[in-house]
This record gives structure tokens, sequence and C-alpha cells, in this order.
């Protein structure tokens, strides 16, 4: 998981009994966990017998770790909440729209794939051995373009816009993935195919 700078973690100045107290209460609920667990389980970590008598810095080393807990479910929570607004702008505005030239790609795809390829098999532009996904080696697709007389398109401009691919969304560019055709590692943009 990744710092977000404008979230940094919290540093305590000195961790009381009563600030232990709280900070465990808060990594309870962001959790979902039992307190009286996590305040155990915190005990057994720090060798702390009794929070009421532990020494400053046994408590300060328990605070320390339980806001490194917090911040650390604070900072998922983050990603948990723009994955869903994402997914509720998604659904509240209908499907998005690919660029034009997205979309013929994926028609010009599809045409060629249906074809035999060279080892006489039908589906081999698609390079991945996931059948949820689609992986296409690009220097492989242009040369099958030129083999059916077809034209190829302008590359560098498809390369820019397909990240906005949908419903085949965009998982990578230039992953190495290991060819269930060729049977070698080899260079693929790869797409997730819709559920």
């Amino acid at each position: 998981m990744s710092v977000d700078e404008s979230f940094p973690p919290m540093t305590p100045a000195v961790i009381t009994v009563q600030k232990l107290q709280d900070l465990v209460a808060i990594w309870a609920m962001l959790a979902g966990m039992p307190r009286a667990a996590l305040l155990e389980q915190l005990k057994a970590r720090h060798d702390i017998s009794d929070i009421e008598t532990a020494v400053p810095e046994a408590l300060q080393a328990a605070g320390v770790y339980v806001l490194r807990q917090n911040d650390a479910l604070l900072l998922k929570g983050r990603q948990v909440s723009r994955d869903a607004v994402r997914e509720y702008q998604t659904y509240m505005q209908g499907e998005p729209e690919e660029p034009e030239a997205v979309t013929a790609f994926w028609q010009q795809y599809e045409q060629l794939n249906a074809k035999l390829g060279p080892n006489g098999e039908r589906g081999w532009l698609n390079h991945s051995k996931n059948p949820g996904q689609i992986a296409i080696n690009f220097n492989q697709f242009i040369e099958a373009c030129r083999r059916h007389c077809q034209l190829a398109p302008d590359m560098p401009s498809l390369r820019k816009q397909l990240p906005e691919s949908y419903p085949r969304r965009f998982v990578a560019a230039n992953r190495g993935v290991y060819s269930k055709h060729a049977k070698k590692n080899m260079r693929c943009w790869v797409f997730q195919l819709p559920s």
C-alpha cells in the first residue's frame, strides 16, 4: 500500500493509558473486531500484563503500533471508497463510450483473430492462457493486417486511446506474457474481458 502524501502517518507525542485505549477503540471500529480481542493481542505483542501499570516505553511502543494499524486501515478504506465512487459513477452514467479508433481496432482484431493463424489455428492473436483476458502482441497484429491486406491502425494514436477501452478493460501495456501459441514470453497489451 503506498503512502498518500495528503494523509501522512500519525506519530504520537506521548501515549497515555487513556490515549492507548482510545486508539484501540478506533482500531476495533476500523477493523470490525472486538476491542477486547485487539487489546489482548496488543498486550501479548508488547509483553504488557496490565495496561494500567505498563511502563511508559511499552505504552509508547504499543501506541505507535496501533497508530500504524489505524493508518493502514484508513488508507485501505480510502482506496475502497475511491473504487466504490468510481463504480457508482460508472453505474449512474451508464456504459462509457470508447473512442471510435478503439472500437474499430476491436472489430479488426475480432475479424483477424477469427481467421486461421500461421500455425492453422483460430484465436491466434490472443496469447493469454487466462480465458478472462486478451493479450495482444502489436507487432504480430500489424503483421496479420499486412498478411490479410488490411490497413493497420495508426499505432501511436491507438496506444494513447486503448486505456479507454470498454467493455474490454485495459490492464497493462507491454507486459511479458507467456504465449499459449508461441510457447515463449511475448510483450503484449493485456485487457480484461467483461464478466
